[in-house]
């Protein structure tokens, strides 16, 4: 599935596949409502949920995203003229995985703009400060 989804294939260490097999059959059932909903929300138009959103929103688009593709980025922008939009080159559908630094840098920027309070927390990776505190959006 996931190479399905990426645009390259994706580092997953066996565990962590036997783990994710594992873990969506138990999730059987609860996986087919999730698509159920989506289905129906997708029949239902978009058209008609997203100008419901009054926050700010961040979009991240992977440019070689195969589930959803990025031209979708052209109806979304005038039902949510608030959002921010980062379209990621030789990325898919699943950014945060796929170029998981550069996701979180455009989040945690993205949160910062909108004047959330973060107390920041040093990184082993380059020893920069970064948020703690999680949040949703």
């Amino acid at each position: 599935m996931l190479g399905l989804v990426a645009h390259k294939k994706l580092f997953v260490p066996w565990p962590a596949k036997r783990y994710l097999a594992e873990h969506a059959a138990a999730e059987r059932d609860f996986n087919a409502f999730i698509f159920g909903q989506y289905r129906d929300d997708l029949e239902q138009g978009l058209e008609r949920i997203l100008p419901q959103i009054r926050k700010p929103v961040l979009i991240l688009w992977g440019r070689q995203d195969r589930v959803l593709d990025v031209s979708s980025i052209d109806v979304m922008r005038p039902l949510l003229p608030q959002a921010k939009v980062a379209i990621l080159e030789e990325t898919g559908h699943l950014p945060m995985l796929e170029r998981p630094a550069e996701t979180a840098g455009r989040y945690l920027a993205f949160l910062g703009g909108h004047g959330s309070r973060r107390e920041p927390m040093v990184t082993a990776e380059a020893g920069r400060p970064h948020s703690n505190e999680s949040h949703s959006v």
